[in-house]
């Protein structure tokens, strides 16, 4: 009967050591699962950081590139109109009015009318200041440098308006986009 006994303890002391060493190989498997995911989460988040970061990085250079090569000119597309003293009568001095026309277009060049006078040229927009680069005239010798008139007015931050002088007296006339 005593050697039951022993036998029925020692059994009895097998299965708590089995169960407490079940209990813990569970416990450490549990660990090591939610330790993976964590790990494999936080991997991926870092991953995306470096991403964003990455992104960022090749935007920047970009933009600084932009600013660099940012030209101090602007242009102003559009049809102004303005009335004005066109012509002048030379023995009286007594002025006609008439209309001004003038286009500025896209590709940097410009038309300009009165109904007497005709222009054509290039323009460009430093801060308020337009300046007109009529095409060149040549006089002369052809193996000779032509000539370039310029001329500078001053035109609005918007564009809405430009002061031109008269082709025939002092007086400026305020040209209007249409």
């Amino acid at each position: 009967m005593e050697k039951n006994k022993k036998d029925n303890n020692k059994s009895w002391v097998l299965v708590t050591v089995l169960i407490v060493a079940l209990l813990i190989t569970t416990a450490l498997g549990g660990y090591f699962v939610g330790a993976l995911k964590f790990t494999s989460s936080m991997i991926k988040e870092q991953k995306e950081v470096n991403k964003e970061v990455a992104e960022k990085e090749t935007v920047e250079p970009e933009k600084e590139v932009e600013e660099e090569v940012k030209s101090p000119y602007r242009t102003c597309v559009g049809t102004y109109k303005g009335t004005g003293p066109i012509s002048i009568d030379v023995q009286t001095k007594k002025t006609t009015s008439g209309e001004y026309a003038l286009s500025l277009k896209e590709d940097g060049t410009f038309e300009y009318s009165t109904g007497q006078a005709n222009e054509k040229g290039y323009y460009v927009i430093m801060d308020n200041t337009l300046v007109f680069m009529n095409t060149k005239h040549t006089t002369g010798p052809e193996d000779k440098d032509p000539s370039i008139v310029t001329a500078t007015y001053v035109i609005s931050k918007d564009c809405s308006k430009i002061l031109f002088d008269s082709v025939v007296s002092q007086e400026t006339v305020n040209l209007v986009r249409q």
